[in-house]
């Protein structure tokens, strides 16, 4: 068994952002020891969800392509299934990030411009990240007031309200030191890091049993094979898209937040409370909860 509080490290499944090879962790550059964004970058290494370019520096600064926000969705969720994404013109299968946009396409997180294109290379702005995590979590929400705390609320785009309104409330995303949410800015490998920071601390790779109780940010299984035992968790629980047809069984768990199952076969719930709802969302097979019921997406 392991405590929840121990990093779940999954160097096997740290893929490039970049199709060159990248150098070791230990080999990394970070910036200035009092960068605002250390601690998040270094959960993001260890957890797989960003790695160092080829010359061994995180770039910490450099905006962050659609095909790299695409890759980082993938790993998080831990997705696998692949969509048909033939008739994006500008998507070569030879390219490194073919895959993980079949993937990212499958989860229903990306969305072409409507022209046939996906344009992976261009920079992603920080309201169609914004967009891709909400739409990843399925959080929306209607009541836009929220964002009437920025400067520039007037400048986000409505197809975007509802999911910066939803992430804003839940303080996943804040503005800048001056109150602007600056959502047509791109957004940084940095600034990506913190927002996945804000909302994951605990990510479970690995098939094995968990005990002992969460901090209050939510937590991602993405792997089949996991069981939580006496647990606690005071944040949402996401079973994610890498546990596509296995079984995750919950035994004695009391979820402050939602259950939200993306991924799984089956999910077996013993002696388990959900404090919120449980959100179905499995675009790949029908879920099977024990003695409870069975749910499509």
């Amino acid at each position: 068994m392991k405590n929840l509080f121990s990093k779940v490290i999954s160097f096997v499944a740290i893929i490039m952002l970049v199709a060159a090879v990248g150098v070791t962790v230990s080999a990394y550059e970070y910036p200035d020891e009092g960068y605002w964004a250390n601690e998040a970058i270094d959960a993001a290494i260890d957890n797989g969800l960003l790695r160092g370019k080829d010359d061994g520096k995180m770039h910490s600064e450099d905006n962050l392509t659609r095909a790299e926000m695409a890759a980082i969705m993938v790993r998080s969720f831990g997705a696998t299934v692949k969509a048909d994404i033939s008739d994006y013109s500008d998507l070569v299968p030879s390219a490194w990030y073919y895959n993980d946009f079949a993937k990212a396409v499958q989860m229903k997180v990306f969305e072409g411009d409507g022209t046939g294109h996906m344009r992976p290379n261009d920079f992603i702005t920080r309201e169609e990240v914004f967009t891709v995590v909400a739409r990843a979590l399925v959080l929306n929400d209607t009541d836009y007031s929220v964002l009437n705390k920025f400067n520039d609320a007037d400048e986000i785009s409505s197809w975007a309200k509802g999911y910066m309104s939803i992430l804003t409330k839940k303080s996943y995303v804040n503005g800048d030191n001056l109150g602007n949410a600056n959502p047509k800015k791109n957004i940084t490998r940095a600034e990506f890091a913190q927002l996945m920071h804000n909302i994951f601390r605990n990510y479970y790779s690995k098939a094995d049993t968990y005990t002992g109780d969460t901090d209050s940010h939510s937590s991602m299984i993405n792997t089949d094979g996991v069981t939580f035992k006496n647990v606690t968790v005071n944040g949402d629980l996401v079973i994610g898209d890498g546990d596509a047809n296995g079984t995750i069984r919950l035994e004695n768990v009391n979820i402050k937040g939602r259950l939200l199952v993306r991924g799984s076969n089956r999910v077996e719930l013993v002696n388990t409370t959900v404090g919120e709802m449980v959100v179905v969302n499995n675009y790949n097979t029908v879920v099977h909860f024990d003695n409870y019921r069975d749910e499509k997406v």
